[in-house]
């Protein structure tokens, strides 16, 4: 099991030079999302106005994910996960701090590719 995040779905979806580093060795997981990842990537169509053709291309692409919903659990996760980052003087993105919880929670990897929170699908 691994939990993905919206950074390399995004490039696995795009079929981005940098996805092929994740795409050989996530072939062999279940795969996974959190609820913020597929929020994310709808808003990104929206906000990019995807036609429907594209928008058909990604649910083909998310087929390959079970999505993780949030819960009690990951939601106190999600707010320890804030806090430190704020007492560290580093703080996450709302999205970035519940896929964090999400994989603290079912504890499993996370595959990211570590780069701006403003790239998405």
């Amino acid at each position: 099991m691994i939990l993905v995040d919206t950074d390399v779905v995004s490039l696995l979806f795009k079929r981005h030079s940098l996805a092929r580093a994740f795409a050989e060795p996530l072939k062999r997981h279940q795969l996974y999302i959190s609820f913020a990842t597929a929020a994310e990537i709808e808003f990104g169509m929206q906000r990019s106005a995807w036609g429907q053709q594209r928008r058909q291309d990604m649910a083909a692409h998310l087929a390959d994910y079970a999505v993780i919903e949030s819960n009690p659990v990951i939601c106190r996760q999600w707010a320890l996960v804030m806090n430190e980052s704020f007492l560290k003087g580093r703080v996450m993105s709302h999205p970035d701090a519940w896929i964090a919880a999400t994989a603290l929670i079912i504890d499993v990897p996370l595959a990211t590719a570590a780069f701006s929170s403003t790239s998405t699908a």
